[in-house]
């Protein structure tokens, strides 16, 4: 069993997940094209260590809740296939001579996880190669530009004297990638052997240069303002994906780094569980019962400091832990202190101290 343990994360996954959905396809089989309004059903959870596919079991993962994304399609003057989810995030593709192309998306960022940021390719990311299995490898580049507004950047930085008239920063940057044909390798779908092609994926992003607006735009050089060029440092991520014969996207997802997670693309609501992106805010308090790890899970967060703490059943407060959420999707591991085997409540309030969310909370013994 693949235990659902958290580590911290900038929840960054979904744009990741736009970069490493590459369909595998071979000069025998071929891919079935999405239709316009086909859903993707997908789950996500952080693992705590690296994990095989071969041990992987659906039924074994308490994911938090699901997101809805459906696809829109354009034939012309090429196949075009855009996902969107509830929240109007969007993965844009498209098909020539029977490969994929990631053209951009729109959702979180790459360096800060802000999320509503458009990025669109200069030159489209190929994702796949009908003859894949026999080059072993795709590789390549591409350029795209991030405009970020002077409100939505950390105030460690807008709080300095010299970015008082900072307006936006638009940033030019690079993203590199490389693909690899692993094998074949297989999961378990609720007792049902899945088998698959697996590639193993590699993306580096980096920033060529930047611009500021004050009154103006201005071009940065080298050297000039030190603080701003620290947040945008590179960023390198790994994982390894699986595709099960005929699907666009692949089955099933192992994030590697910076963090560990698990992606599942499904045709329906197999786990039955709410979604991601209800309208209203929504928090995910799991596994419970827990042996003692526990992940909470902001969904459409409003930006502030919460507090989460644990309370035994007279009432008196063991334990708590001051958590400051700062996108609208907010996914962290709690640093639990070690607590015997019971019942307990746990309590969310916000940064006016009230109350938001309170639930009973058992931990059981391994």
């Amino acid at each position: 069993m693949i235990k659902t343990s958290m580590k911290r994360w900038n929840n960054i996954t979904l744009i990741l997940c736009l970069f490493l959905f590459s369909f595998i396809g071979s000069n025998e089989a071929q891919v079935e094209m999405p239709q316009s309004g086909d859903s993707i059903f997908r789950f996500k959870a952080l693992l705590e260590k690296p994990a095989p596919f071969t041990v992987f079991e659906v039924a074994d993962i308490k994911f938090p809740c699901v997101d809805h994304l459906m696809a829109v399609t354009n034939e012309s003057p090429r196949p075009q296939i855009n996902y969107i989810n509830q929240s109007d995030d969007e993965e844009m593709y498209s098909v020539s001579e029977g490969n994929l192309y990631l053209n951009g998306y729109k959702g979180h960022d790459p360096f800060l996880n802000l999320p509503d940021k458009e990025i669109v390719f200069l030159n489209p990311v190929q994702l796949t190669d009908s003859d894949i299995i026999n080059k072993k490898k795709l590789s390549g580049e591409s350029e795209f530009i991030v405009l970020f507004q002077g409100k939505e950047l950390p105030e460690s930085v807008t709080g300095l004297k010299s970015y008082a008239d900072l307006r936006s920063v638009q940033l030019n940057g690079k993203l590199k990638w490389e693909i690899r044909y692993v094998g074949e390798d297989r999961y378990f779908e609720f007792n049902q052997v899945v088998e698959g092609q697996v590639m193993s994926n590699l993306f580096r992003y980096s920033v060529q240069s930047y611009r500021i607006r004050t009154d103006k735009w201005i071009d940065v050089k080298p050297g000039q303002y030190p603080e701003l060029a620290s947040l945008f440092t590179p960023k390198i991520y790994q994982s390894r994906s699986l595709f099960a014969e005929d699907d666009f996207l692949p089955s099933l997802e192992f994030i590697d780094y910076p963090y560990r997670q698990v992606v599942y693309n499904a045709k329906r609501n197999v786990k039955q569980i709410p979604f991601c992106d209800d309208l209203k805010m929504g928090i995910q308090v799991f596994p419970n019962p827990t042996y003692g790890d526990l992940n909470i899970q902001f969904n459409n967060a409003v930006k502030q400091e919460y507090t989460f703490e644990i309370i035994d059943i007279i009432g008196r407060k063991l334990w708590s832990e001051k958590l400051y959420v700062n996108a609208p999707v907010f996914l962290h591991e709690l640093d639990m202190p070690v607590l015997s085997k019971g019942v307990y409540l746990y309590g969310i309030s916000n940064s006016k101290g009230q109350r938001i969310a309170s639930s009973r909370l058992i931990i059981v013994e391994p």
